[in-house]
This record gives structure tokens, sequence and C-alpha cells, in this order.
């Protein structure tokens, strides 16, 4: 249902980014946002302090920018952008 839903806004509103704090929701946007040409930028949760995410990890692949709020967990995510906290 989520897949169909996702893909009903992507075609709706046609986005150039899809900016989100992850969770296992977010997985069909970005990648039927991809699909759709679009950015996508991961901002992995504040509470991730010393550990991967699972949906992280299946996004981490296609993602344009991701980023991580503690220094510590850039070891798991090599390409990441640590930017501190972000509220």
């Amino acid at each position: 249902m989520n897949s169909f839903l996702s893909l009903t806004i992507l075609i709706r509103h046609y986005p150039k980014v899809i900016i989100t704090t992850g969770s296992h929701t977010a997985l069909p946007m970005c990648f039927l946002g991809k699909l759709f040409m679009a950015k996508v930028v991961w901002i992995l949760s504040f509470a991730r302090i010393n550990s991967k995410a699972f949906s992280a990890d299946i996004a981490y692949p296609i993602v344009d920018k991701f980023i991580v709020q503690w220094p510590e967990v850039q070891k798991h995510y090599k390409k990441s952008v640590y930017l501190g906290g972000i509220y």
C-alpha cells in the first residue's frame, strides 16, 4: 500500500528532491523517487549514536547525500556527511 501511495504522490508532485529522516516506511518513496530522477537525502536518526540502521543500510547505495548527526556513526557509513544535530 505504501508503494502505491508513494507512486501517487510522485506522479502528482514530481519532486526534484526527497528528504527523509529514514525508517522502513520511507524506502518505497526513496526507491521510486530515484526512478523519477529525484535526488534523495537521507538524514540518519539523532538516536543512532553507535549503531547502524537496517533501513539506512538498504537505502545507502542509492542516496545522493547521507547525513549523520553523530561523528561516531561515520565509521559505519563511509560516504556520510556529519553535520551535527539537525533540529
